[in-house]
């Protein structure tokens, strides 16, 4: 309310209508947060069930996922792990043109593969402004894309974090479970109050979970002990 005021304040002499019943009918059935559809954390795992793959994620690193990589990097900020699908060739093509564009030095190169997939695992050393780098990077076959883990970190550190880039990057796999895979997008979706009560009742009625109930009632600009009336409209999130 308090913001609704200040942008009102802006336009001096202006008259603003309020249609929160046109407004919320627009809203009913809206995307709420993220969509796990497009990949999603749970446990230590991460899980894509729009294109079916999963790997490990390494305990208390933060990880962000965008539509065109996922980053994963530790507290210390010494280290990270990029993954992303690069469409530009095979295995070997998209490794050669890894350590070609990054001017690297190959230290090791293999092949193995990955829970079913051939892939090509390398360690180079790159030049970068912080100094010299490690690089443990998988590209790895699958469905005809290459799928690329890029594991970096001081060259001084490398020993250390190099068993957290492989463990993580030699654990990735199909996703065959269809409890991962089956997951819904959270959505809007509006109830209407058929007998007077509190938000807090009214919410505990259609199931949200304890710890959800503060936000339910942030989300409608509420106090959970609020007594609403018949007709009222309240939004809900659910799965």
């Amino acid at each position: 309310k308090r913001k609704t005021a200040e942008e009102q304040a802006k336009y001096p002499g202006k008259e603003f209508a309020i249609n929160r019943t046109n407004y919320l009918a627009h809203v009913d059935g809206l995307l709420f947060g993220e969509d796990p559809r497009q990949g999603y954390v749970a446990g230590n795992a991460f899980y894509h069930p729009g294109l079916k793959f999963t790997f490990p994620v390494p305990q208390n690193w933060q990880i962000i996922n965008s539509p065109s990589k996922i980053q994963m990097t530790p507290q210390k900020q010494d280290a990270a792990i990029l993954f992303s699908l690069d469409p530009s060739g095979s295995r070997d093509q998209v490794a050669q043109n890894f350590v070609k564009e990054t001017g690297g030095t190959v230290v090791a190169t293999d092949e193995i593969m990955v829970n079913g997939f051939p892939a090509r695992r390398v360690i180079t050393d790159v030049q970068s402004e912080n100094g010299p780098l490690r690089v443990r990077s998988y590209f790895i076959d699958k469905n005809n894309a290459t799928y690329v883990f890029y594991g970096f970190t001081a060259q001084t550190s490398f020993a250390q974090y190099d068993p957290t880039f492989d463990n993580t990057m030699r654990n990735f796999a199909e996703l065959s479970d269809n409890s991962k895979i089956n997951v819904k997008a959270p959505t809007l979706r509006l109830i209407t109050v058929t007998k007077a009560q509190a938000l807090r009742t009214l919410l505990q009625g259609e199931r949200i979970a304890g710890d959800k109930l503060e936000e339910m009632a942030v989300l409608n600009g509420l106090q959970l002990d609020d007594n609403l009336p018949v007709g009222t409209q309240v939004k809900i999130v659910t799965n």
